[in-house]
């Protein structure tokens, strides 16, 4: 996953907390965020605008016509790991064609958007639900992405990467399903509320609260911030 969507918040996390810890209490539990103090603000700055560039820019035109869009989003969500450039061009055309979906995650978090999933393991030939569940997010950024430190780490989901590609594509899109249902009960609890306070407290961006508490998740990569148990997958 590419660093640079999430850099910025650590500047966020710097004004808070000084580049220490600070113990938060009140909630269920104690937790504290840390950040690199050496971390520039010119390039959190960065950060925070390419995201804003990706939400805005998205039905300007085509995106298989926009060049500044796809670089920006590929750079953004690290696509050249994993994908080919011919790959990233059936990316970028199946995402302009589910935008054109209505796809809505309070509507049909289930039926459109396993569609997009099922799209996107048809491409790569690999049960790719980190791909998807990005491009699920900028069709609706209420969608939650699943990544290797926010689902992984934080929320100890992993990939099933066992067994036949179409039981795994069940498997894993019934798993994302309950991530977000893990992610959103989290998000609503009082140490979730608490990040999103600290969030809007220092930084005035119009991003969904799923988005505020996917930054702060995926910069902790020490698990600082410990998710209690009952938001965490126990089938591992």
């Amino acid at each position: 996953m590419s660093i640079a969507p999430h850099l910025w918040l650590c500047c966020i996390v710097n004004f808070i907390f000084y580049a220490s810890f600070i113990k938060q209490k009140g909630g269920s539990h104690d937790f504290g965020i840390c950040c690199k103090s050496n971390i520039r603000e010119k390039k959190l700055k960065n950060g925070v605008n390419i995201y804003n560039y990706l939400l805005n820019n998205r039905d300007t035109k085509p995106i298989t016509e926009n060049e500044i869009f796809k670089k920006k989003y590929i750079g953004f969500y690290g696509l050249s790991r994993g994908l080919s450039d011919s790959n990233k061009d059936k990316y970028f055309e199946n995402m302009e064609k589910n935008k054109h979906e209505n796809i809505s995650f309070k509507n049909d978090k289930n039926c459109k958007a396993k569609g997009v999933f099922l799209g996107i393991c048809d491409i790569t030939g690999r049960c790719e639900i980190s791909f998807a569940s990005k491009m699920l997010h900028h069709l609706d950024s209420s969608f939650p992405i699943w990544d290797s430190v926010v689902a992984t780490q934080h929320f100890k989901f992993k990939r099933i990467n066992t067994g036949d590609l179409n039981m795994r594509k069940d498997v894993m899109w019934n798993l994302y399903l309950k991530y977000i249902d893990n992610f959103y009960r989290y998000m609503q609890s009082p140490d979730g509320k608490k990040i999103i306070k600290l969030f809007d407290d220092k930084f005035c961006a119009e991003i969904s609260d799923v988005k505020k508490i996917d930054f702060v998740l995926w910069q902790d990569k020490q698990t600082k911030i410990e998710i209690p148990d009952e938001f965490c997958n126990q089938l591992i």
